[in-house]
Order: structure tokens, then C-alpha cells, then sequence
């Protein structure tokens, strides 16, 4: 049995959820593959032969589609479907049809599925196992048991951004798609798909295969002052750093005659697939030889400059600060708004001991080709002392205090030398909570980083991004 698994229809999806079939799709190519002896034809293959013959990728599909599809990838099955948007939720259905013969061999009769059912892949997992049923696939008892587990974070975090990244790329949004793409390989790096993904469009930015029609030196370099821009643009709001922050709060003083207290939480940055991403990007453009030339370089030291400088001890910069408010709760009970904290945050290029600014009007020597680590610094100010991370600080009655005490994130993002967050990133920046009392403990012996102290700095790490 032959079966070619096609991006289920969308409808009624929002922008940001156009991405949702696409992980429908590859999710269901894979349990296909694994809990069958089904032959499933590869997704990127089926890309291609659709590609060549201009047939949409996804869209309402005809009988005489999927006649064609079926002859020019010699699959005799078609599973297809649609992903509509409801008022509360989504509504998932599918259909296996016989090409040769019109009948419909099984269905997925139209089921609600909420967002967080597709995004841990339970949505997709129980219509396959529905499916193959109806096909007359025996499944061993483990292949039941599998398909009614949830698959773990990892593996749906991987999934949905190479979902997201599948999706971006088709729409033309090339950072959007590098960034997602990355991020899938950096949560699973394994995954051969994103891989082979992330290395094809990889290929294309160094070639300068990026634009339409390029035909001349203005026209490339103009393709690569949008794709600079749309990178700045991308980052402003999906910030290099995922926030990572300490469950258990600190008492710093008591007063006792207004029976109030100071509590805090330790909280502190770590940086994510876009350092990655934005590192191949800067380094396809300098590999040109004309960033200078072309007057280029102001705009790719913008991806990691904040616009005004940060010094810290020993006239150290920090380029990029990231501000972050907090409520403080009890339960459901709010007991203190707007903490406030600024990360300084340092980020760097490196290939030894010795880190390289990307600072003024070009980036300076040894060339990107060079590196493989990210110098970062993640430091805040308590009055002459410099401590690594921030803290979200909060005064409030000591009655108050109980073991439900937890944060709520408001606002996170970029942050001008005043305070103010410039674009709130919260909903696109991971929130990790930790039991580790700080980022000493937290990266000590992580795979990928090391600490690395540099003068007039207590604390400071290497990512290694490669």
C-alpha cells in the first residue's frame, strides 16, 4: 500500500495559525510510517513532484486531484482533510480515499480539537490510530499504548516549529522560516526533516537565491537590506533570549514595624535558536564580501544592538538590555503589580577565550567563519555589586507570604536605557521556571555552555551554537 499524506485544507485560520496543517500533516506522515507497513510517500519528495507540476501544496483538493497526485507519485491512497476554526476551537477532518477506484477507504468524521491538542500532537495521534483501524492495520499493543501517550515535549516543540518554519518559508518569510527552523533542530537535533530543511535554506541565503529576480548587483543588494530588515524586525518582537526564572523566592529584609517584607526571585536570560539563525544570516552576508560595500553593516550590528549602550564595571558595554515586569500571585490572588527588572545582556561573537564585538559600522576581525560560540552575559546592578541575571523584586505584607507565591509575566522584551520595553514579546519568548536557586546552579555542567569570566565581570557564559 502506497499512500500519499497531503497538507489538510485550512480554514477560517488566523495568520498566526496557518501553520497548524502543515504540523497535521507531518505528524501524521510519521505515525503513518512508524505504526504502519504503510509506504508513505516523503513529504519533501511530494513537495517537489507538486511543485514541478505547479498542483498546490494545499487547498481544495478535486477527485481529479488526487486521481493526478496519485499517478504522478504512484501512490494509490490519499489521505487528505481540512483543519477549520470554530468560534471556541477547531474542527479536525480527514479521509484515506482509493485513487483507482473513487471509494473512500476511511474517515475521520469532524472532530473538535483545541490548540493545545495539536500542539502536543494527542489530536493527531488518536486520528491516526482511528484511521489505520479502519484500513485494517493491526497495531501491537505497545503501537495502541504509544498512540495514546502523549509524545514528549520535546518532540512536539520540534514538530511545531518546524511546522511554523514550513509555513513561513512557503509565505516568503525567510528569517521567520531560518529562526523556526532552527529552533525545531535545536529541540531535537536529530530531526532529520528540519535539518535537511534548515540546510537547504541555509544553501539558498549563501547563494543569494532569496529574491525574485535578481539580476544585477543594486537588485541583490537590496534583496539583502529587506531581508536585514525583516530580520530586525522578526527579533524585535521574538527576542534571542528565553527567560528563565527561580520558583522559590528569597526574603532579602523584613521591617518590622510595618510588618511588611522584600521578597525576590532570581531570573535570568538564556539564549535561543535565533542566536543561531542570525549568526547564518550575518555570515551569508559578510561570505558576499560587499556588506561594506554596500553599506550594510549598521544593519546587521542592529540584530544584536540596542540602540543605546549599557556600561557596566570596567567600561564594559552591554548592548542589548531586556526589560521584564512581573505580577506577584497568591494562588489566584494577586498580591503586588509591575516588579520590574533590567537584564543587561551581552552578545557576542567568539572563537577563543576572547570575544569580538559586533559593534560600530562593520563587524570586526576574526571573520564569522571562524566562530562557533555566542559570548553572553546576562548581569544586573544592585547598587555596586554586580550580579549575574536580575531579580523581581516585590514589598509586600509578611502575612501574605505562603508557598503558592508565583509569578505572572506581563511584559518582556528589548528595553531603552530608561526602562521602557520597546515591543512586548511575552507571548513569543519561552518562560522557563526553575528550581535551581540561580544561574550558577542552572547552567553549571549544561551541555553547550561554560562559564567564561571575563575582567570586571563576576559571571559570564560561551553558547556554543554550533
Amino acid at each position: 500500500m502506497r499512500l500519499a499524506v497531503l497538507e489538510p485544507t485550512g480554514r477560517g485560520l488566523s495568520v498566526n495559525e496557518q501553520w497548524i496543517p502543515s504540523l497535521v500533516q507531518g505528524s501524521l506522515t510519521s505515525d503513518f510510517n512508524k505504526y504502519s507497513a504503510i509506504t508513505v510517500i516523503d513529504r519533501q519528495n511530494l513537495e517537489t513532484i507538486l511543485a514541478e507540476q505547479q498542483q498546490s501544496m494545499s487547498g481544495n483538493y478535486s477527485d481529479e486531484d488526487y486521481i493526478s497526485i496519485g499517478k504522478l507519485t504512484n501512490a494509490r491512497f490519499i489521505l487528505a482533510g481540512s483543519v477549520s476554526r470554530t468560534p471556541n476551537a477547531f474542527m479536525l477532518e480527514l479521509a484515506v480515499t482509493d485513487v483507482e477506484t473513487g471509494e473512500r477507504k476511511a474517515s475521520y468524521a469532524p472532530t473538535a480539537v483545541s490548540l493545545e491538542a495539536f500542539e502536543n500532537l494527542s489530536a493527531v495521534r488518536e486520528a491516526t490510530a482511528n484511521l489505520l483501524a479502519q484500513i485494517g492495520v493491526s497495531l501491537t499493543d505497545r503501537g495502541r499504548d504509544e498512540l495514546a501517550t502523549p509524545v514528549t515535549i520535546v518532540q512536539a516543540q520540534s514538530q511545531t516549529a518546524l511546522a511554523r518554519g514550513i509555513t513561513a518559508n512557503r509565505q516568503g518569510s525567510i528569517v521567520e522560516a531560518m529562526h523556526y527552523l532552527s529552533e525545531s533542530v535545536s529541540f531535537d537535533s536529530s530531526f532529520a526533516e528540519a535539518n535537511q530543511r534548515l540546510a537547504a535554506l541555509t544553501t539558498r541565503i549563501e547563494s543569494g537565491n532569496f529574491g525574485e529576480n535578481i539580476r544585477n548587483d543594486i537588485q541583490l543588494r537590496n534583496a539583502w537590506a529587506k531581508l536585514l530588515d525583516d530580520a530586525i524586525n522578526f527579533y524585535n518582537k521574538h527576542p534571542y533570549f528565553n527567560l528563565v526564572y527561580s520558583i522559590n523566592p528569597q526574603v532579602r529584609t523584613v521591617d518590622y514595624n510595618s510588618n511588611t517584607a522584600h521578597i525576590y526571585f532570581n531570573c535570568w536570560l538564556e539564549p535561543n535558536a535565533g542566536v543561531s539563525a542570525v549568526y547564518r544570516l550575518v555570515k551569508a552576508l559578510e561570505d558576499t564580501g560587499k556588506m561594506r560595500e554596500w553599506g550594510l553593516g549598521n544593519k546587521a550590528v542592529t540584530l544584536f544592538y540596542n540602540g543605546e549602550v549599557f556600561y557596566g564595571e570596567a567600561g564594559v558595554s552591554y548592548p542589548y538590555a531586556f526589560g521584564i515586569k512581573a505580577d506577584l500571585l497568591d494562588g489566584s490572588i494577586r498580591l503586588a503589580s509591575n516588579g520590574t527588572s533590567i537584564i543587561l545582556a551581552g552578545l557576542r561573537a567568539s572563537n577563543t577565550d576572547n570575544y569580538n564585538f559586533f559593534a560600530g559600522a562593520y563587524i570586526q576581525t576574526p571573520p564569522l567563519g571562524n566562530l562557533s560560540s555566542i559570548y553572553f552575559s546576562s548581569l544586573s546592578r544592585i547598587g555596586s555589586i554586580i550580579e549575574i541575571g536580575g531579580t523581581m523584586s516585590f514589598d509586600v505584607d509578611a502575612d501574605s507570604i505562603s508557598d503558592n507565591l508565583t509569578l505572572r509575566f506581563t511584559e518582556l522584551g528589548r528595553t531603552t536605557f530608561r526602562g521602557v520595553i520597546t515591543v512586548n514579546a511575552v507571548e513569543n519568548i519561552f518562560i522557563i521556571p526553575t528550581d535551581k536557586a540561580n544561574a550558577r546552579e542552572y547552567f553549571a555542567g549544561k551541555p553547550g555552555y561554560r562559564n567564561f569570566r571575563q575582567s570586571g565581570e563576576r559571571y559570564s557564559y560561551l553558547y556554543n551554537f554550533r
